[in-house]
């Protein structure tokens, strides 16, 4: 047999002879035969021999096979991420250094059958070591369990994952909403991601500032292409979520850290390159019946009679027009032109969602990175940034037949404000999740008091989990906030109704 360098490393690891290197040999020729007989043979007793055999000699990956619950496995660690996901579908992406040649194998845990991905795309600059493949996987079945292998072509196991697609639909939906996940503040990142694992939410909704692009070991920078890359694989490399055994099906969306420049705007020179980095490490192509995607990065999303818009604040987003100046400094000048010329979603968006909204009259959240309500604070905001754009907002989706109910980061704090009758018709809220790990900014609400506010806490690290149910002309809703060590920050209960 032909031994690559990397095989020969390998081998005198094991030992430092000729028969630790014919043993390791012989284990990794015994798997690939093994699996090339789950292909053909899924739960045969033949294949279940092989497995057992080469798990027998030291062979990790096998032993799965023979014991899924197997503890005590020496794994490499290798971060992966399950992106947009329907009730037959998902998109899972694994990040890996380009020495390292590895296959991934997706198998029913339920049957045993290999499963082979429909699509499986490598992203990779000259500059950097690592490199990121997108996995597309079809016609699974709702409701099975799929544990995803990670192999280098040495048979050896280098990490694995579980997962399940999305439930049928039914009229209930438990998630979490996220944002602010700032790489550098370390220390609460473990007991923040235990917490929202803990809650084990059926999806996840990342709601801006997942990557703090415009921030590197010397400070705050404006990304180019290359600190863009660098600092998406540096992010993906750290947390913990990334590292969790079982996958949560994940929407995103982006805001100004992720672009690349803070509180930044269409006029970014590196916005595209940008965009196109982001949706390689948070794939979400369109899944049929469950995804369609808008202008820019803005999707939509149904779920269990329920929709969800991931609205795109960065990539037709004209100059901030705020009134207000920040920290006690004066307002800025600005020039008439964006003055009268306000863009925070944009036409062409708006447009978009405006028509999908118009489809019919189930219940709809709308998400955006930074606040819709925030014009009570120096801060970004649609209200406070682009207010005249905002007012035209209002007015457009004001007719809409659907309830509607707002969500949002950004802001370093949790709330909910309650929007007042007059503005669509019937009260709604707004649901501000921010930051999981980021910097704090304790008496916020004190120095900038939200005037609307139903609830709210500064000060401290959160997430919040909902749990909506669809009801007659409109929602019920669960709300809770949650700190270090799931902490409850605040819960609220009420219906959303029209």
């Amino acid at each position: 047999m032909k031994m690559s360098l990397a095989h020969l490393g390998i081998c005198l690891v094991i030992a430092f002879s000729s028969f630790g290197c014919s043993v390791f040999q012989k284990n990794s020729t015994e798997y690939w035969k093994a699996v090339a007989q789950a292909k053909r043979e899924p739960a045969s007793p033949g294949t279940r021999a092989l497995f057992e055999r080469a798990c027998g000699h030291g062979n990790q990956a096998a032993c799965l096979h023979v014991d899924p619950k197997r503890s005590g496995l020496k794994l490499a660690r290798v971060p992966v991420f399950q992106g947009a996901t329907g009730e037959t579908s998902t998109q899972i992406n694994v990040l890996t250094e380009k020495s390292t040649e590895v296959d991934v194998l997706l198998w029913n845990e339920s049957t045993g059958e290999f499963i082979e991905s429909t699509a499986s795309p490598t992203s990779t600059r000259d500059f950097s070591p690592f490199a990121i493949t997108n996995y597309k996987y079809d016609n699974l079945s709702p409701g099975i369990s799929y544990r995803l292998e990670i192999v280098n072509r040495q048979g050896m196991l280098l990490d694995f994952r579980h997962f399940k697609t999305l439930k049928p639909a039914t009229t209930k939906l438990h998630f979490a909403l996220v944002s602010c996940m700032n790489d550098f503040v370390v220390e609460p990142q473990e007991t923040m991601w235990q917490g929202v694992v803990s809650q084990k939410p059926e999806v996840m909704f990342w709601i801006g500032d997942l990557v703090y692009s415009d921030r590197t070991s010397m400070g705050k920078q404006d990304a180019d292409p290359k600190q863009l890359w660098e600092r998406y694989v540096e992010t993906r490399r750290r947390l913990p979520i990334f590292y969790v055994e079982q996958l949560i099906p994940t929407f995103t969306v982006w805001d100004d850290h992720d672009m690349g420049q803070g509180d930044g705007t269409a006029a970014y020179s590196h916005i595209g390159e940008a965009a196109k980095i982001f949706r390689t490490f948070f794939p979400q192509d369109p899944v049929q019946g469950t995804l369609g995607v808008g202008p820019g990065l803005s999707a939509e999303i149904s779920l269990v009679g329920q929709r969800f818009y991931l609205l795109d604040d960065r990539s037709f987003r004209s100059p901030t027009v705020n009134p207000k100046g920040r920290d006690g400094k004066p307002a800025p000048i600005y020039r008439e032109e964006d003055k009268k010329n306000q863009a925070h979603l944009g036409a062409k968006q708006e447009e978009w969602l405006l028509s999908r909204l118009k489809m019919n009259d189930q219940p709809a959240w709308l998400f955006m990175g930074d606040q819709f309500f925030g014009g009570y604070h120096p801060f970004e905001s649609y209200q406070g940034s682009h207010p005249k754009a905002f007012a035209n907002f209002l007015k457009m989706i004001r007719p809409v037949k659907a309830p509607l109910i707002f969500a949002s980061g950004d802001r370093h704090l949790t709330e909910i404000i309650k929007v007042p009758r007059e503005v669509l018709g019937y009260p709604t809220f707004e649901i501000t999740s921010s930051g999981i790990h980021a910097t704090l900014y304790r008496g916020a609400l004190l120095k900038d008091p939200s005037p609307n506010q139903w609830v709210g806490k500064d000060g401290v690290y959160n997430y919040t989990i909902v749990n909506s149910e669809v009801k007659k002309r409109g929602l019920g809703l669960e709300a809770t906030a949650l700190g270090p060590n799931a902490e409850v920050l605040y819960e609220k209960k009420w219906d959303l109704t029209k």
